[in-house]
């Protein structure tokens, strides 16, 4: 089975966006991992890829496993940080290997491209399917910018409620600016990549985790 990972490690490490990407480029490899860990333990999702009960539990397990290391490189230097992202993906990939399916793993994918168009508009493999130009990358290169910046001020939303809201009129405007640049052609090599719509409901944000909110 091809390592469903490669794509998310290439994110930080393969620097595929722009010839001349940014220094805090490997960075989008952590936002990926978390992502994925916070994606697949999701309920809408387990109950999509049909997941047993012990494809639940070990997921479950998992992602604790993936909030420790995440925790642990935080506090590290940059150089570090490089080397616990590859552990980090080893981790990642030995879970999806030994716990899905061929066909599961497929489908996360989709979903995984679905709900974070910014970083799949970074996967080499769609990139290339895509034959996105330079000047398109360096075009989503400055919206993911925006985007995280956006996503830094809404954090410090103290309503539960209104925090949420607000993520997803910013999730809704990125997937506007991200289909602007591309071309007819390109959108629909985009849709055929990610599949069938993914119709289930996320319980929450990955932004919300751990926050608590003041009465």
């Amino acid at each position: 089975m091809k390592q469903f990972l490669n794509w998310v490690v290439a994110l930080a490490i393969a620097g595929m966006a722009v010839s001349a990407a940014s220094a805090d480029q490997w960075e989008r490899g952590p936002k990926a991992s978390s992502f994925c860990f916070w994606l697949v333990t999701q309920k809408s999702v387990q109950n999509e890829l049909k997941f047993s009960e012990d494809q639940t539990k070990k997921a479950a397990a998992f992602a604790d496993r993936m909030r420790e290391l995440h925790r642990t490189m935080l506090k590290l230097d940059p150089a570090e940080r490089r080397k616990k992202l590859a552990e980090i993906a080893k981790e990642m990939d030995a879970f999806i290997a030994s716990t899905l399916t061929a066909e599961q793993t497929m489908r996360f994918r989709q979903i995984f491209l679905q709900l974070s168009p910014v970083l799949a508009l970074y996967d080499p493999e769609v990139v290339k399917a895509l034959k996105l130009t330079e000047d398109q990358q360096w075009k989503v290169h400055d919206i993911e910018k925006n985007e995280s910046k956006e996503m830094n001020e809404i954090s410090n939303i103290k309503d539960l409620n209104a925090r949420r809201e607000k993520l997803r009129q910013l999730r809704k405007s990125t997937q506007e600016k991200l289909m602007a640049i591309l071309y007819d052609d390109q959108k629909k090599m985009l849709k055929e990549l990610t599949g069938e719509p993914f119709k289930g409901e996320l319980d929450f944000e990955p932004s919300d985790r751990g926050r608590r909110d003041e009465p």
